[in-house]
């Protein structure tokens, strides 16, 4: 989409005016360092070891439960700590 440049804040915000309805990820500082609420979108956050598929492929339905039922602005998390 050409975003590389974008960073952080930036690239929230440009998700949220595309269209986009929600993230999905594991850095789990973002409802610390960003405004959640203001960006719009729904944050789902994976708390999981490591990304490795065998650590994240049995969170998979909690995932797609939190991203049909999280709200734009507001956040969750999933998994363990």
């Amino acid at each position: 989409m050409g975003w590389g440049a974008l960073q952080n804040g930036a690239l929230l915000r440009q998700a949220g005016t595309e269209g986009f309805r929600a993230l999905l990820t594991m850095d789990k500082r973002i409802p610390d360092q960003q405004n959640v609420r203001r960006i719009g979108l729904a944050i789902v956050i994976i708390r999981a070891p490591n990304s490795r598929m065998a650590n994240l492929r049995p969170l998979v339905p909690e995932i797609l439960r939190a991203l049909r039922e999280t709200e734009p602005g507001h956040h969750r998390f999933v998994g363990i700590e």
